[in-house]
C-alpha cells in the first residue's frame, strides 16, 4: 500500500503532467496550399474560411504550389511544404487533389512524416476536370495515398455525393460545402476549422484518435461533419 506521501507525491506528479500540457498548448494555425493570392480560386477559398465561426481569430498562412501557367510542380510543392512547417502550422490544408503518379510520391512522403509529428493533413478530395474525363477512386489520387490524411468529399442537400467527385473508401468524411460555395475545395474548409476548433481543447493524438474510431463506426458510408464531431 502507498504511504500518503508517496500518494501525493504521485497525484502531483499527474497535476504537474496536466500543467505541462496546458502551457504547453498553443492555438492551432492553418496552412493553404492552393493557386496563389492573386488566384479567383485561392479568394475563395479564403472567404469561405473567414465565413466560419470555427476559424475566427485562427492564423491562416497561404502557399501558392501551382505555376504561373497553372502547373502543379513536385519540386514546387514540396518547397512550400517547409516553408509552412516554419510557421508552425497545425493544419495543413490542400483546397484540390490530382491524380497521384510516381512523380508525385515524394508529396506523399513529406506529408506522411508531418502526420507523424502530430500535424494534420485535411484535402479536397477533388473533382474530375476537363483534362481526365472519369472520376477516381480517391486511393488513385496524391492525397489518397497519404497514410493518415483527411479526404473530404462534398455532398448535396440531399446527401449525395458529388457525381463529379473523386470517391471510395479513400474518403474520410463528405458533407456540404459552406452557403454560397459548391465543391469539395470548401466542404473541406468546414472541416478544418472544426478540427481546428477540437484541437483548441483536446491533444493532437486525441483529436485524431476519437476521429478515426468515429469513422470506422459509420464505415461503409461517409460520415457527416456532425457525426464526427459531435
Amino acid at each position: 500500500m502507498l504511504s500518503l506521501n508517496r500518494c501525493l507525491i504521485f497525484s502531483f506528479l499527474i497535476l504537474q503532467s496536466s500543467v505541462v500540457w496546458a502551457d504547453s498548448q498553443t492555438t492551432p494555425s492553418i496552412a493553404i496550399f492552393d493557386s496563389g493570392s492573386t488566384s479567383p480560386h485561392e479568394a475563395k477559398v479564403k472567404k469561405a474560411f473567414s465565413g466560419e465561426p470555427a476559424c475566427q481569430g485562427l492564423k491562416i498562412f497561404s502557399f501558392a504550389v501551382y505555376e504561373i501557367n497553372g502547373d502543379l510542380k513536385t519540386k514546387t510543392v514540396l518547397e512550400q511544404i517547409a516553408k509552412a512547417e516554419k510557421t508552425g502550422a497545425t493544419i495543413f490544408h490542400f483546397s484540390w487533389n490530382l491524380p497521384g503518379t510516381e512523380d508525385s510520391k515524394p508529396i506523399s512522403q513529406q506529408l506522411e512524416k508531418l502526420i507523424k509529428k502530430n500535424n494534420f493533413v485535411v484535402a479536397a478530395a477533388g473533382d474530375a476536370q476537363k483534362t481526365l474525363s472519369e472520376r477516381l477512386p480517391v486511393e488513385q489520387t496524391i492525397m489518397g495515398q497519404i497514410n493518415g490524411a483527411f479526404v473530404i468529399g462534398e455532398v448535396n442537400a440531399n446527401g449525395n455525393l458529388n457525381p463529379q467527385s473523386h470517391y471510395g473508401p479513400g474518403l474520410f468524411a463528405a458533407d456540404t460545402a459552406p452557403e454560397g460555395f459548391q465543391g469539395s475545395s470548401f466542404s473541406a474548409v468546414r472541416f478544418t476549422c472544426l478540427l481546428a476548433k477540437s484541437l483548441k481543447t483536446s491533444a493532437p493524438d486525441i483529436v485524431r484518435e476519437k476521429l478515426e474510431s468515429k469513422r470506422k463506426n459509420t464505415a461503409p458510408k461517409y460520415p457527416t461533419f456532425a457525426e464526427l464531431f459531435k
